[in-house]
């Protein structure tokens, strides 16, 4: 399971800084990178880089009870689902409105992550390594904020939210063996 914690963390920092690269590619003129047709405006630029916040406020609730209910595991999991559904909506987004419904479900999976992975790590990991547990979470975070600046500039719009909106969850569903509703 902590392959997928870190997937996860790194999977809510890539929401996070997902702007930075694909900005150039949203005020283009150039239809062949610009999937909307015409240039962002400053307007919509704003819209963007805060929805995934106004998300982010609503994650915690929604996961949070998830958690209590079903299990920390089940909760971390279900984090999975809005993030398939944001990067796969941005990555055929040819309106602005699809793109600001990605960064809102992009904001909820980041919430209710930065929610439940501390609180996982946390009752799972022992004493003696729960801050080495804990730092895991920040070297994948930093990962997730990495990643972006790397790929983003040399990718389409479509490749790198086509990549990251693949069911990689799917295979932590089935490898994830027991689970522990409470």
């Amino acid at each position: 399971m902590w392959s997928v914690v870190d997937l996860l963390a790194t999977s809510g920092d890539i929401t996070l800084a997902w702007t930075s690269p694909i900005y150039s590619k949203l005020y283009s003129n150039d239809t062949s990178i610009n999937p909307l047709g015409r240039p962002i405006t400053e307007n919509e630029d704003g819209w963007i880089g805060s929805l995934v916040t106004i998300g982010a406020m609503v994650g915690p609730l929604p996961f949070s009870f998830i958690a209590e209910h079903f299990g920390r595991k089940i909760g971390l999991l279900c984090i999975a689902i809005p993030h398939i559904i944001a990067y796969f909506s941005m990555a055929f987004a040819t309106n602005i409105y699809v793109f600001y419904f990605g960064r809102i479900f992009g904001g909820l999976a980041m919430g209710g992550g930065y929610t439940l992975l501390p609180m996982y790590i946390a009752e799972v990991s022992e004493d003696h390594n729960r801050g080495m547990m804990s730092q895991t979470l920040n070297i994948f975070w930093a990962i997730g904020n990495f990643l972006p600046y790397l790929i983003g500039p040399f990718l389409s719009i479509f490749r790198p939210n086509q990549l990251l909106g693949r069911p990689k969850y799917i295979k932590s569903f089935r490898l994830s063996g027991h689970v522990d509703y409470h």
